[in-house]
């Protein structure tokens, strides 16, 4: 049913719709349990999954980085459970709620905001669509709009400068399917520290034309090649170990939904 509504609705008008969607939710303020002060389409139970295990991934690193920040919602949940947090954002309407966030919370002092695309070059790039839809692959959750140019940079150039020994930090990786790209320009970063990453890697939901993603094995290729354990994190926060077999099983089964991965050096454990 989704995929056919995304094909009777024009990309412009769903663009227009989110925007209309972020610009109210960004217009009103909530107070969650924890005090915290957000602007943002994402209520406080967002993803308490995800939520949770960052949590308990705060201990082993001062530092949390998130690439594909959107207005800021993990940034600000986990504020205080970090010295440092760099939140980076490419569209410039959530970076624009984003700061917002930041400034309402007091947390000017902790954490960097920075409105950038990251991946594995620097370029001025396209970025398509809007809100929670925009990505910038063409066609990505059936978002084909242009927006705006957004400066590409690598990752390894800005996190080098607060990443100061080899505990390396914690990242949060949402990048609508250009994960891949981001792995490649954080390849140092991956290579000599021991850094925790938790991305999200789609299958087939929101690829353009439904099509596999392209560069799904390669991500696994990459981190185990720099000595990475993948673990499945489930829908309860229970985590289970990927096999290759597993790994190449969502491939020859062509699986639909995308999944949240995390990744740590051999020697390290939750």
């Amino acid at each position: 049913m989704k995929n056919k509504i995304k094909k009777l609705v024009p990309s412009k008008i769903a663009q227009i719709w989110r925007n209309h969607l972020l610009l109210r939710s960004s217009k009103h303020r909530k107070i969650f349990s924890d005090g915290t002060v957000y602007y943002g389409v994402q209520s406080e139970d967002y993803e308490q999954h995800i939520l949770s295990v960052l949590q308990k991934l705060s201990s082993h690193h001062k530092t949390f980085v998130n690439f594909g920040a959107n207005t800021g919602y993990y940034p600000i949940r986990l504020a205080s459970q970090f010295d440092t947090i760099l939140a980076v954002e490419a569209l410039s309407e959530n970076y624009i709620v984003l700061t917002k966030n930041v400034y309402e919370n007091n947390f000017s002092n902790k954490i960097i905001c920075l409105h950038l695309a990251v991946g594995n070059t620097f370029k001025l790039v396209d970025f398509y669509g809007g809100s929670t839809g925009g990505s910038l692959i063409s066609g990505w959750n059936s978002q084909t709009t242009f927006n705006e140019s957004v400066q590409l940079v690598k990752g390894d150039n800005i996190v080098a400068s607060l990443i100061d020994d080899e505990n390396g930090a914690l990242f949060l990786i949402d990048c609508e399917a250009s994960e891949f790209q981001v792995l490649q320009g954080l390849e140092k970063t991956i290579a000599s520290t021991n850094s925790t990453f938790l991305i999200e890697i789609p299958c087939r939901e929101f690829m353009p034309n439904n099509e596999f993603n392209p560069n799904f094995l390669e991500i696994f290729r990459l981190m185990a090649e720099h000595k990475y354990v993948s673990m499945l994190v489930n829908n309860d926060g229970s985590l289970t170990s990927l096999s290759d077999e597993m790994i190449n099983k969502f491939v020859n089964e062509n699986r639909y939904e995308g999944m949240m991965v995390l990744y740590q050096k051999i020697q390290q454990s939750l």
